[in-house]
């Protein structure tokens, strides 16, 4: 399920990925699922690992994005 609310979007999704950023100190995580019209995977950038933590691959994850 997905809603688009102006300029954000709260979806669930599950965890395909997650490590480390490759030219950066931070996270990357790939999820199953798509911006409208596009044809790939989301992947979310991020600094803190504590946003992370709790995420495994294969689990399902509830996402907003601004």
């Amino acid at each position: 399920m997905t809603t688009a609310i102006e300029s954000q979007y709260h979806f669930t999704a599950e965890v395909k990925s997650k490590g480390k950023q490759q030219n950066r100190d931070g996270w990357a995580m790939v999820v199953d699922w798509k911006l409208p019209g596009s044809k790939f995977d989301l992947t979310l950038y991020g600094q803190d690992w504590d946003i992370v933590q709790g995420f495994e691959v294969g689990e399902t994850a509830i996402i907003t994005i601004n």
